[in-house]
């Protein structure tokens, strides 16, 4: 087959396909559109005229000018400056209120400051408690917002259902923020019958992405306990999706199966895009695929397990009943020339090209013009330049830095350290790691460096600040003429430290930030902290240690994927289980590589984490967070 003809074509599909379906989906919230004019300015009306509580001056709609927006916050606060205390702090939170809406939340924060609720009406007790949550989820505080919402639900159920919906979306995005995804889901599917036609495709995009998020054991229990009609269509919908990632067949007859039992539910009359576009997909889908990695020399190892990975899945596929494609394996270390030997299988006829592994190939894939073949690179190259129908995904040690940056932070964290490796890799770390914690507000105090097993002493007390108060008592010493006792002291301002480091490294770091008096400085680290093999007699040094790590090493206990990798390669299934994972992903990523590309909303819960495509091509991973407890991995909590 030619393809440059057949991939253009798929690609042109999906693409069309998915704009039918969003086009669908307004027509959907838009069908009532024009009969429900006049309610729907009706409520809009309302729901201003609830903020502003007994005050004659409107709140501003969107489209009044900030002068007229300026003038009614005036008002309230000349009304506030002349009433009595309990009147004029219902003013002072109608003001908070209006500013919070317009995303002025230290203005708002000021103004609420003092108040004393016992004194206050329950509609002004039920405003403030919204509006601190608001307050509270733009500093990233979801933990803050929600017990606001918690302490105050009574009183938000008696103020109807604006005030209900206004604080159950809240509610929904403190449960993100924290990271309880199941949760989120679950407030999502609780509100949406509050919901106009207009609101719930958003809602229902939100409340998909988040059951996506879910790893599959959690959703087989919720649904085993869930007493709701709703709930259970949803979980029962997510539990398709992720049990049949690695076969499209299967998962589009257990989609067929669902839409006959549930013929009704919300979900039916709007399928998430990825499974309303499954049919296309398996249609349109590469049927020659080639598979270039490196089975010789240095990066043999990795090469082979990321090629077993993929077969691995390959054959499950086929076991099961799949319409797989014919997989050619192409050794990249055959030929010093990888533009030729590139080319050359982009001639035979290949529909999609999985690799290169090295990055060097990457780069140099990057440095060409269009590719004839869509190709999944397993690596990254530049971060500057893409070029089309080139993806990259890999195991990025950068994104994982990112991700415990906004872990870090999520977690009420301000100011942190940071400890890495003296190389260039452990240089590129702790810059997207400082760079994305600076981007958050966050302060980084001091970067550290080590070497050697001899050097982790030295650096841990330059961060601390250890070896200044040494100096200072040397100094004291020669001053005095004597030797005096003294204590060493560490530096107290600091949040966390972020370390990237071996097992073997961290080990011994772990222990020696007790011997410096930082034992309860909790430890963030991405995933090289942990070797991937259970070994709880030496893992106990690294107890309290947060760490990202893939759902292959968290939740995949039970898939049969990983039970089958356990048994065939148990020497290697885990250090290597990484690379296993990756080319599992590999397998279930290049079939819906165009449907990623589409839209950056749409994600594939894979082995490596949440994946999902941003607008240069490139796989981004979320992971998932683990912590060590009495020296065995734990999902944290």
């Amino acid at each position: 087959m030619n393809f440059s003809l057949h991939w253009p074509s798929y690609g042109q599909h999906v693409k069309l396909a998915a704009v039918r379906h969003q086009l669908k989906q307004d027509a959907i919230s838009t069908n009532m559109q024009n009969n429900a004019t006049r309610l729907l300015i009706l409520i809009a009306l309302v729901y201003q005229l609830l903020l502003v509580g007994c005050t004659t001056t409107p709140t501003q709609s969107s489209g009044k000018t900030a002068d007229t927006f300026d003038r009614q916050l005036q008002q309230l606060y000349q009304l506030a400056k002349s009433s009595d205390d309990a009147t004029s702090e219902g003013y002072r939170i109608e003001a908070a209120d209006l500013l919070s809406q317009q995303q002025r939340f230290d203005e708002a924060a000021t103004i609420l400051e003092g108040i004393t609720l016992p004194g206050l009406t329950t509609s002004a007790r039920a405003t403030y408690a919204i509006v601190q949550a608001e307050i509270a989820l733009s500093r990233f505080d979801g933990e803050t917002a929600l017990n606001n919402l918690n302490q105050h639900s009574e009183l938000i159920l008696q103020q109807g259902q604006t005030a209900q919906l206004r604080a159950s979306l809240l509610r929904a995005r403190s449960f993100d923020f924290l990271e309880r995804s199941l949760d989120s889901a679950r407030e999502r599917i609780h509100l949406a019958p509050l919901l106009t036609s207009l609101q719930r495709n958003e809602n229902e995009t939100a409340l998909w992405g988040a059951l996506i998020k879910t790893p599959l054991p959690q959703l087989q229990e919720a649904a085993t306990n869930s007493r709701s009609s709703d709930e259970q269509g949803w979980l029962s919908l997510a539990m398709l999706s992720q049990s049949n990632k690695s076969n499209l067949d299967q998962e589009l007859a257990a989609l067929h199966r669902w839409l006959q039992r549930w013929p009704l539910h919300p979900a039916a009359q709007n399928l998430p895009q990825e499974l309303a576009l499954l049919e296309l997909i398996i249609t349109e889908r590469p049927s020659n695929v080639v598979l270039m990695l490196p089975l010789k020399g240095k990066n043999a190892v990795a090469g082979k397990a990321i090629r077993d990975g993929f077969m691995a899945a390959y054959y499950e596929a086929h076991t099961a009943g799949d319409q797989t494609p014919s997989i050619h394996v192409i050794d990249t270390t055959q030929q010093t020339d990888f533009i030729t030997l590139y080319n050359e299988a982009a001639l035979q006829g290949a529909d999609f090209i999985i690799g290169p592994l090295q990055k060097q190939h990457v780069q140099a894939l990057q440095r060409g013009s269009k590719l004839m073949t869509p190709t999944l690179a397993l690596n990254y190259g530049s971060e500057q330049s893409n070029i089309d129908q080139l993806y990259q995904f890999g195991l990025s040690a950068e994104d994982e830095a990112r991700q415990t940056a906004e872990k870090a932070w999520l977690s009420g964290h301000k100011t942190s350290l940071v400890l890495t490796p003296g190389s260039s890799w452990g240089q590129r770390i702790a810059n997207a790691f400082n760079q994305k914690w600076q981007q958050l507000g966050g302060t980084v105090l001091e970067n550290a460096h080590f070497t050697s097993e001899k050097s982790y002493s030295k650096a841990i007390e330059e961060l601390f600040d250890i070896d200044a108060s040494k100096q200072r008592t040397r100094r004291l010493q020669n001053i005095l003429s004597r030797n005096t006792e003294f204590t060493a002291r560490r530096r107290n301002d600091v949040d966390f430290i972020f370390v990237v480091a071996t097992p073997k490294q961290a080990r011994q770091i772990k222990p020696t930030l007790a011997f410096h008096f930082a034992s309860n400085v909790p430890v963030y680290a991405t995933s090289h902290i942990y070797s991937g093999t259970a070994s709880p007699l030496l893992d106990r040094d690294l107890d309290g240690v947060i760490f990202a790590e893939t759902p292959w090493l968290l939740s995949y206990q039970d898939n049969p994927l990983k039970q089958g990798i356990d048994q065939n390669w148990p020497a290697n299934a885990g250090r290597l289980g990484r690379l296993y994972a990756l080319g599992i992903d590999a397998y279930q990523l290049f079939p819906r590589i165009q449907l990623l590309s589409t839209n950056q909303e749409n994600k594939l819960a894979g082995a490596t984490g949440l994946l999902t495509l941003d607008a240069s091509g490139r796989v981004v991973r979320t992971l998932e967070w683990a912590h060590i407890k009495n020296g065995k991995i734990k999902p944290l909590p």
